[in-house]
């Protein structure tokens, strides 16, 4: 989503400001005080849709060695709702890390440690 100020809010998550990005810096800082309480974060969503292509599907970070033909971790929702929901597109869902992803909600928290 842009924000506002005409920023994609999902690239502002290693160190977003709390008066450009109030969304972002709260969620972060809810997560990371809830890891530092020892609670656990049991699931980190990150759902998008598509102007163009017209449906809904998922990014992730599959923890290494994990990939493979049976759906685990990262992948067991997007699995769930290829079943349950026409518009999802489990063919479009993402779960490789890569550098210019490095600033998205999906990668930071997951450096947070939050598996998803």
């Amino acid at each position: 989503a842009l924000h506002v100020a005409l920023q994609d809010l999902n690239r502002q998550w290693a160190a977003p400001d709390p008066e450009a990005h109030p969304e972002v810096y709260s969620m972060k800082a809810l997560i990371q005080r809830l890891l530092r309480d020892h609670k656990t974060v049991t699931l980190y969503v990150d759902i998008h849709g598509h102007s163009v292509h017209l449906d809904n599907f998922m990014f992730g970070c599959e923890e290494s060695g994990r990939a493979g033909p049976n759906p685990s971790g990262a992948r067991v929702l997007p699995h769930v709702l290829a079943g349950l929901e026409p518009s999802f597109n489990a063919g479009r869902c993402r779960y490789r890390e890569i550098q210019s992803k490095q600033n998205t909600g999906r990668v930071v928290v997951s450096h947070l440690g939050v598996n998803h």
